[in-house]
């Protein structure tokens, strides 16, 4: 995906970088609003239910680095 890949959030992009665990933590609000409630991340369709999943799994148990 362009968020784990050379990409829209690749370093060098105008977006914002997530590549590390200290990137990706300290955007999960916008996660939230972006990939999970609003479900306008990736442009082009929303992530398959079972990715918003995850991520949502993901957040409410703290963001942890696992």
């Amino acid at each position: 995906s362009c968020a784990t890949s050379p990409g829209c959030h690749a370093t060098g992009s105008n977006n914002p970088v997530l590549m590390s665990y200290e990137e990706i933590s300290g955007l999960q609000a916008r996660i939230q609003a972006r990939a999970i409630d609003a479900k306008t991340m990736p442009p082009g369709g929303s992530l398959p239910q079972d990715k918003i999943d995850e991520l949502q799994q993901w957040i409410d148990e703290g963001a942890q680095n696992n």
